[in-house]
């Protein structure tokens, strides 16, 4: 039903007027382990534009399922632009007592909506650690990708980009949970937010 209604979502973005797009995937924000939550951030989407607002829910912890994300902010042309996406992953390296390590593999694909529509379809690994020091859960992770983008309009085009993200999760109550993230190269963008793991049940 969730997938459904967000393919509704960018079915009906398609046909707004917006007058161009963010890419969806400015920053992955997606580490090992992740927790089921829903949250809301906002975001600085760099050269893609000026503000935005997303966000994002997650039944379980990743790998397991699928996390949703949809956003709405203003590109550098000061008109609004909607976008939404879907990321999927698998486990790579399990963390352990004696190697709080962990990797998974990732791969998304979305879309943002404007003068033209803007499909990227990501390819990562995702590599970070639990630890845990005074109370204070931190999960750092480096999430090295590939996307596949593709522009669909005035401007056709189909290229490969790459980029990396940094993060860090920090958890000072079960409750809720702080989220820092950065994408250098290709994707230039810095997000930060709250989720609220018990919600995302």
């Amino acid at each position: 039903m969730r997938v459904f209604c967000l393919t509704m979502f960018l079915a009906l973005a398609a046909v707004a007027p917006a007058a161009a797009q963010l890419p969806w995937d400015g920053t992955t924000s997606l580490a090992p382990d992740s927790p089921e939550s829903l949250g809301i951030s906002i975001l600085d989407p760099g050269d893609g534009g000026n503000f935005a607002v997303e966000g994002m829910w997650r039944r379980s912890p990743a790998p397991v399922g699928f996390g949703l994300r949809v956003g709405v902010g203003e590109n550098l042309a000061d008109d609004i632009a909607v976008y939404g996406g879907v990321d999927l992953s698998g486990t790579i390296l399990t963390p352990t007592s004696d190697l709080p390590i962990g990797m998974i593999w990732l791969f998304g694909a979305g879309a943002s909506v404007g003068e033209e529509v803007w499909a990227a379809f990501p390819v990562g690994l995702s590599v970070g650690a639990n630890l845990e020091s005074e109370g204070i859960s931190f999960r750092p992770y480096i999430v090295p990708r590939i996307d596949l983008d593709i522009m669909s309009g005035p401007g056709d085009s189909m290229d490969l980009n790459a980029a990396v993200d940094v993060g860090l999760d920090l958890e000072f109550d079960p409750s809720w949970v702080i989220r820092f993230s950065a994408a250098f190269g290709d994707r230039d963008a810095i997000k930060i937010g709250v989720t609220f793991p018990q919600i995302g049940r």
